[in-house]
């Protein structure tokens, strides 16, 4: 229901705003607007004010205004003769045309304005909460809790906008970065590792990348393989939540791991929280803990993030199940290499899944590492940019990054100068609007998939997904679809704004010459049978690519009738 109300509300902010433009600029020029309708098609709820009839109407995929006099072939009675749309000047109906998609760039602009302005926008900052054992970054000295503050000597405060995106567009450059760990500030320097993957117009890209960090952390969630460790003989349990130790407020679970390690008091109280219950756990170390090295300390402890342990019976037949996995092993290596975060292993997964002849997984049972070969299930998904694509699964369902990782350090985005916030959220139009002409171009010369293409479906999802984040997230996507709106509208295809401007504009070319009435109408039909064409190709992809949810979304409807 998210997406049907998420939907409802975007489609019809949009569409009243292309409408509105539509329906101010005639009354601007004295044209008579007979018809303001949000939606097309048998009319649910109308009221006429003035000489307008205002209405909702039943297909809420889109909306018109009827001007009178709009239809050239239709007789023009006396005294509004004046008033009529087709006797306006060709420069004047070209503004009325031109108004719908100014509005929706107009819109995007002025939502851009406010994100800024009210600091609705929040980035994720430069801070690394989770560094990978034995990654590039871990080899550079980089560890969790760093902070990187500088890029080349260039400040930065935001992960993926300053950091990421700053290694993406260097991959064949060295880069510097100045680390603050606590009172220590230090440079590492480091040519970026190179993946190709797909970029926003679908085409395969070579980006620089620094693997091993993430904004996001693993949270002090514990878990526990071997019964006989100082874990669980002091009462802690798989699935607890450390809050706080000896008052130390814990947030991830490197700080506990640090905390544990480095500690020089034997005695111990931990905040836990199990289920929706908080406990206390006290207890103290042994005089002999403090004499071991951090490997035997680990073993003695027995205590591992929860993050790579198994939560979840195998259903029967899943290669994990097959495998005799079961609940409460720990995910150690695939083909020896270490497991550093949950992406690595979706990772190492697909890449070794197309061997099965040689993918071992090893893991953890009571304390003793068993090594086991995996055959993953394949199966065939398709990519966002409309390509099949081979897909491994071993059956292991993941905690999520709700319950698993701890949210990154955030700030709020300000731009306290409006003239500048301003120019910022027009520069984000006109670049999102150059990304979409680009991305049609594509379309059209099949560089992009037209399976890539989605319609109301897929609006619907995202406007239902974007609505369940937040303010920030929906105003977003309202303005990038508003862009869509206000290019798409523009392209010369009859019947659209585009078209009615291609026409005036061959108008001007002749002199003031119109277009005969046959080749209109001809135009006009070919229009409308290109648009129910695509409208129907837009539907089929969209329920290609939801059948499922669909499927699941009226078997919920015919329960709740």
């Amino acid at each position: 229901m998210e997406y049907l109300f998420g939907i409802i509300i975007l489609l019809g902010v949009l569409v009243f705003f292309h409408e509105f433009g539509h329906f101010i600029v005639s009354k601007f020029f004295g044209v008579k607007v007979e018809v303001f309708s949000l939606g097309f098609g048998p009319k649910i709820v109308k009221k006429k004010m003035g000489e307008t009839q205002y209405c909702i109407s039943l297909i809420p995929l889109g909306g018109y205004v009827k001007l009178y006099g709009e239809d050239p072939t239709a007789p023009i009675k006396g005294a509004d003769a004046k008033r009529s749309f087709s006797n306006q000047p060709v420069w004047n109906r070209i503004a009325i045309a031109a108004a719908g998609p100014i509005f929706n760039f107009i819109l995007a602009v002025f939502v851009f304005f406010v994100i800024e302005v009210a600091g609705l926008e929040k980035v994720a900052t430069s801070y690394l909460a989770h560094v990978n054992e034995g990654s590039q970054a871990w080899q550079l000295g980089l560890r969790s809790g760093d902070t990187v503050t500088q890029v080349n000597q260039k400040k930065i405060s935001r992960f993926r906008e300053d950091l990421l995106a700053t290694i993406a567009h260097s991959r064949d450059q060295d880069i510097t970065l100045t680390i603050q760990r606590r009172d220590q500030s230090f440079d590492v320097t480091f040519k970026p590792e190179v993946e190709e993957d797909w970029n926003m117009y679908c085409e395969k890209v070579k980006r620089g990348v620094l693997k091993g960090i993430s904004e996001l952390g693993p949270n002090p969630t514990i878990g526990i393989t071997n019964l006989k460790s100082w874990a669980a003989f002091i009462g802690l349990k798989n699935g607890d939540r450390i809050i706080s130790l000896n008052g130390v407020p814990i947030n991830y679970w490197y700080q506990l791991k640090e905390y544990l390690l480095q500690i020089v008091q034997k005695e111990l109280t931990f905040k836990v929280r199990r289920g929706d219950k908080d406990l206390t756990i006290q207890s103290s170390l042994p005089p002999e803990y403090f004499l071991l090295s951090v490997d035997q300390k680990e073993r003695f402890l027995g205590l591992y993030s929860y993050e790579f342990f198994v939560k979840q019976e195998f259903v029967p037949g899943t290669a994990g199940a097959r495998a005799g996995l079961k609940v409460g092993d720990r995910l150690v290596a695939i083909n020896d290499i270490p497991i550093g975060d949950w992406d690595e292993l979706k990772e190492s997964i697909q890449k070794f899944g197309k061997d099965p002849g040689h993918f071992y997984l090893t893991y953890d049972r009571a304390g003793a590492l068993n090594r086991v070969q995996v055959v993953p299930a394949k199966i065939v998904g398709q990519h966002p940019c409309g390509t099949n694509e081979e897909i491994y699964q071993i059956g292991i369902v993941g905690g999520g990054t709700d319950t698993m990782y701890t949210p990154p350090k955030f700030e709020r985005y300000y731009v306290l100068n409006p003239f500048r916030a301003l120019y910022s959220a027009t520069a984000k139009s006109v670049g999102l609007s150059y990304i979409i002409l680009k991305t049609v171009g594509k379309l059209i010369t099949g560089n992009i998939p037209l399976k890539a293409v989605g319609g109301p479906i897929l609006i619907g999802k995202v406007a239902g997904d974007s609505l369940k984040q937040g303010l920030f997230p929906f105003l977003m996507i309202l303005a990038m679809i508003s862009i869509n709106l206000a290019v798409l509208n523009i392209l010369p295809i009859p019947v659209m704004d585009g078209g009615h401007l291609f026409f005036f504009l061959c108008e001007v070319i002749r002199g003031g010459k119109p277009l005969s009435n046959k080749v209109l109408e001809f135009a006009n039909r070919a229009g409308v049978a290109f648009l129910l064409v695509l409208l129907l190709f837009v539907f089929y992809n969209d329920i290609s690519r939801y059948w499922m949810g669909i499927l699941s979304f009226f078997k919920k409807m015919a329960g709740i009738i």
